[in-house]
């Protein structure tokens, strides 16, 4: 059924293995998996899981584990041209509010975060990445990229 509109699964214990099935709940808007322990390979099944959610424009990852290959997963899927890695996404385009604070991502995944606003001047994104391990210089360097709000 697709019938939700928002679905908080935050604090359980999907691992990767369990967020799958939430790409079947296709008039999502708003979605939590706060602390629900996916990881970078976690990410990657849902990323794949919610092509189409076509309306999503709110996904919470925050507390997942997620390092830097998770969040170039992250990028690829936000990029507003389609990828060989993700070739039906073209951007999430509703998507205006992404979290991915208390993860692990370093500075390599701040620039690709950077690289990746850089590419969405047509769908702004409110990105928060408060609590992760991006060097001061390189956050700097995301938040003149977003044309909204940016949180560390």
């Amino acid at each position: 059924c697709g019938c939700l509109g928002s679905l908080d699964l935050s604090e359980n214990c999907l691992g990767a293995a369990g967020v799958g099935a939430v790409g079947q709940q296709t008039s999502l808007t708003w979605l939590s998996l706060r602390g629900c322990g996916i990881g970078d390979a976690g990410v990657s099944v849902l990323l794949g899981a919610l092509r189409a959610l076509k309306n999503l424009k709110h996904l919470d990852l925050a507390r997942n584990l997620v390092r830097d290959p998770g969040a170039r997963a992250v990028c690829l899927a936000l990029d507003p041209a389609p990828s060989s890695a993700f070739p039906t996404m073209a951007g999430f385009k509703a998507l205006t509010e992404l979290d991915l604070s208390g993860n692990e991502i370093r500075t390599d995944g701040g620039r690709l975060l950077r690289e990746m606003l850089a590419k969405r001047v047509s769908s702004p994104l409110r990105l928060a990445m408060v609590g992760n391990d991006v060097d001061p210089k390189a956050a700097r360097s995301v938040h003149k990229q977003c044309s909204m709000p940016v949180y560390y």
